[in-house]
């Protein structure tokens, strides 16, 4: 957070617990701070616990975070998977959404689930298309890092026009 070269924080980890009280759990708490502290936006993985009422981190209330659920085409699901779904446009349906437990929809954006990242198995699972030294990473954490990529990208062109933003 405190790296003036660093425009936007992202966590793909839900931090904290599912605690009643929202306001009072230390990890969003501490975020909150930093985030007011230093202006500078943090991007949160809903998690992957599908449908839910909810008071999870990432999808909490009160929390200064933008809430990432998961999304991919049915292109993607087709060539990574050889799954074809059903709708056009759909939410992963693994991904966290609904409203949260004081009934504030979430999460706030949706993006891309689907990406190619480095094999830490050495053998691809049953359900997966063997992409040499690389695995498809599927979840809220993969579409988390690609929403703060976009944020950051409207950041950076805001700064070189001058324009405000918040």
């Amino acid at each position: 957070f405190i790296d003036a070269k660093v425009d936007i924080v992202q966590s793909s980890m839900l931090v904290g617990d599912t605690a009643k009280n929202l306001d009072t759990r230390v990890p969003a708490l501490l975020l909150g701070r930093l985030i007011k502290l230093t202006d500078k936006p943090l991007s949160v993985a809903v998690g992957n616990s599908g449908p839910a009422l909810t008071g999870l981190f990432g999808m909490s209330p009160t929390f200064e975070a933008f809430s990432i659920g998961g999304y991919t085409p049915r292109e993607t699901w087709l060539a990574n998977t050889g799954i074809l779904p059903s709708d056009e446009i759909a939410l992963a349906p693994y991904s966290a959404w609904g409203p949260t437990s004081d009934g504030s929809l979430k999460p706030d954006f949706l993006a891309l689930t689907q990406t190619l990242c480095e094999r830490i198995t050495s053998a691809p699972t049953p359900f997966e298309k063997p992409f040499g030294f690389y695995t498809v990473s599927r979840g809220t954490s993969a579409s988390g890092p690609h929403a703060a990529g976009h944020i950051a990208l409207l950041i950076s062109a805001a700064k070189q026009q001058k324009i405000k933003f918040d």
